[in-house]
């Protein structure tokens, strides 16, 4: 192994021949094939990293999902009385919130 390879970025990892590259952006896992070179796989990963500075990438799922995702496993969970006190709960945010991405939010939305 080269002596570069050794010392790949965060975000960089090889897998047989090729790189990849393995980041987070606005709250989702961003995992591709990031080419055969250590500089086309550089090169992709400060291209992940532009778009993310100026949100061009997905901010991540809707708040809406995120409770259904929560509910869901509720469900499995708790007794039927305490689900259906989650779902009132998370009725208010849903209305609010629903079609925002998570991404997206900031502090004062929450307020």
């Amino acid at each position: 192994m080269k002596m570069r390879e050794k010392c790949l970025p965060k975000g960089l990892y090889r897998r047989g021949t090729r790189y990849w590259v393995d980041v987070t952006v606005a709250g989702e896992r961003v995992r591709q094939p990031a080419g055969d070179t250590v500089e086309e796989a550089r090169a992709q990963l400060a291209r992940l990293h532009g778009e993310a500075r100026v949100g061009r990438t997905a901010a991540g799922p809707t708040v809406a999902a995120l409770i259904e995702r929560y509910l869901d496993r509720q469900a499995i969970r708790v007794r039927p009385g305490s689900l259906q006190s989650a779902r009132t709960c998370c009725k208010r945010l849903r209305e609010h919130l629903g079609e925002r991405r998570v991404g997206t939010l900031a502090v004062e939305d929450l307020d």
